[in-house]
């Protein structure tokens, strides 16, 4: 019966290492797996992965408002598995965000607001050879799951909100003339 379980091995650093990061609205995901025969003209989703790491965890109070691209986990991921990706053959990213891949491409220019913030998870990403590849979210599918794992269903999804703006206008005051006297 045990034989069913999924079961965690040790890294090989000879094998080709995967990390797999998706982020939801409310929760992140992260995935680590090694293959032992990569085959090239394989697809990523058909090789035969070992499973390392996987984590996943609900965003708190102010996280929630952070854009999505600062929700995925990748920058997290090298900080916290630093033991594990640094490695010669470096690791294979894998994300179902394009606009990740194009933030870590070196052939695409970044807009100003996005600078600062790339270059402090350069500073963190500097030590690691990696590759970030983008993946179809439907092949994305264990880290999917997993970054929405546990979440209570929120109630208001699917409503409709009505916004009314409403203005309070006082009355103004006349302006006095200066006597020349200050009171505080």
């Amino acid at each position: 019966m045990a034989e069913r379980f999924c079961k965690l091995v040790f890294s090989d650093k000879t094998a080709a290492l995967c990390m797999f990061t998706d982020a939801s609205l409310t929760g992140h995901a992260l995935v680590s797996t090694q293959v032992r025969r990569w085959q090239d003209d394989v697809p990523i989703e058909e090789q035969q992965h070992d499973l390392l790491v996987c984590r996943g965890g609900i965003f708190k109070w102010a996280q929630r408002n952070w854009s999505i691209v600062e929700k995925y986990p990748i920058v997290k991921a090298c900080a916290d598995l630093d033991y594990m990706l640094v490695r010669e053959g470096g690791f294979h990213g894998y994300c179902d965000h394009s606009n990740m891949v194009k933030l870590f491409s070196p052939d695409h220019e970044v807009k100003q607001h996005a600078r600062g913030k790339l270059q402090r998870w350069a500073l963190t990403l500097v030590g690691y050879r990696y590759v970030i590849h983008h993946i179809a979210g439907e092949n994305n599918l264990w880290v999917d799951i997993l970054s929405r794992w546990g979440q209570p269903a929120d109630a208001t999804a699917g409503t409709t909100l009505a916004v009314k703006r409403v203005t309070i206008r006082s009355a103004l005051r006349k302006l006095r003339t200066s006597t020349g006297e200050t009171h505080w």
